[in-house]
């Protein structure tokens, strides 16, 4: 095959690279290797905090599994200095995350957008249906009306009716295919919800993805065992009795819910339990290090204030919390830490932070909390603008 008529221009491209090329003595070329990358100081100090981080698994005797790693080198990371390079390196890590989810989502995305287009298809062979059954009847009123002899208009009417038939045999043809398309897009489409990892009105971890991810914890704990700890947190007792109504509830705990997500790991889960309690699950942490992080949070809530309306509300939350022992299920230890933040809500403290008590069983209840405006379930029906 003769490609000598094409350009193959490919010595320098975002492909391929700078590839210099060298002739030989034979006649026959070669690739010359390209220099050596100079480290700069952002991969140096990568260098470094991998390292570091590296040190830290081995101290702590946590095994060097690729989420351990990254939630010590991201802890790590956070202590560094340098502003510009810290943010540097977050940008680079958060540009090669990836989740298998998003590609499940944008297919079914895709996959709606296309039964959408055939829907909005049918609707138009319909409209087009609708218009020639329009044209038709009047063309045949005309004729009927031009029949002196009653005997040919009974036979002309029954011409239209007939058509008429005709045409109605056809919308319900089109209905039924519309109607199974919507149909087909709706199951997707619930499936899709119900698998979701984040609930997109307070911009959390679903409740659904919380109560899995503490079960395949629990699984995968007794092979590869770790600290973490469970926490369960809501508005202090003062908060909650001002959140009368449905707009100042979601928009406070709206406002909890980023605060909490952006002080915790990027590899902790946060989600709304309902009742207006939060479980948070914090993953490679001591229970020291797991009660002075909820300390730190609460200080972070306590100094944020919102307004809504005439109504100014600071942020105060109280947390309970449990060491996570995976051999008990999600459900008791869900209780255990609920039972930690009624007796800190009882003790006007801001946080109780205890061992997991020896029981087993009992459904996670939390519908005990008296916030008035708070009958929301889920939140899985509302839309926040």
């Amino acid at each position: 095959m003769d490609l000598s008529g094409l350009d193959l221009d490919i010595a320098n491209n975002d492909f391929f690279g700078s590839l210099d090329v060298v002739e030989l003595k034979d006649g026959k070329t070669s690739f010359q290797p390209s220099a050596p990358i100079t480290p700069t100081d952002t991969t140096q100090k990568l260098n470094s905090i991998s390292k570091q981080a590296m040190e830290a698994l081995e101290k702590d005797d946590i095994l060097p599994l690729p989420e351990n790693f990254e939630a010590y080198f991201e802890k790590t990371l956070s202590q560094e200095q340098d502003e510009n390079v810290r943010e540097k390196i977050k940008a680079m890590v958060e540009s090669a995350n990836h989740d298998s989810r998003l590609i499940a989502l944008e297919k079914t995305f895709n996959d709606n957008f296309i039964t959408l287009k055939s829907v909005l298809e049918q609707l138009l062979i319909l409209c087009k249906q609708l218009s020639s059954m329009e044209s038709n009847t009047n063309k045949r009123l005309a004729e009927i009306a031009a029949i002196t002899n009653p005997l040919g208009a009974q036979n002309a009417i029954k011409v239209l009716l007939n058509e008429i038939k005709g045409f109605h045999k056809q919308f319900v043809t089109q209905a039924d295919i519309i109607s199974r398309s919507y149909r087909d897009m709706y199951a997707k489409s619930s499936t899709t919800k119900s698998s979701a990892m984040y609930d997109t009105t307070l911009g959390i971890h679903s409740k659904s993805f919380f109560l899995h991810s503490l079960e395949f914890e629990c699984k995968n704990g007794k092979d590869f065992p770790r600290h973490c700890a469970l926490v369960v947190f809501s508005p202090s007792k003062e908060l909650g009795a001002q959140l009368i109504d449905q707009t100042k509830l979601i928009t406070t705990f709206k406002n909890i819910a980023k605060i909490v997500s952006k002080n915790i790991g990027s590899k902790d889960l946060v989600s709304y339990l309902g009742g207006g309690r939060f479980g948070m699950l914090l993953k490679n942490v001591q229970a020291q290090s797991a009660i002075d992080l909820c300390e730190e949070v609460i200080k972070k809530c306590k100094a944020t204030n919102i307004f809504i309306g005439d109504l100014d509300l600071y942020l105060h939350i109280v947390m309970g919390g449990i060491v996570f022992d995976v051999n008990k299920t999600p459900e008791s230890m869900l209780e255990e830490a609920k039972a930690a933040l009624d007796e800190a809500l009882n003790e006007n403290k801001t946080l109780q932070f205890k061992q997991a008590e020896n029981k087993s069983g009992g459904a996670f209840s939390a519908d005990d909390l008296d916030i008035p405006g708070d009958d929301l379930g889920d939140f899985g029906d509302f839309e926040i603008s």
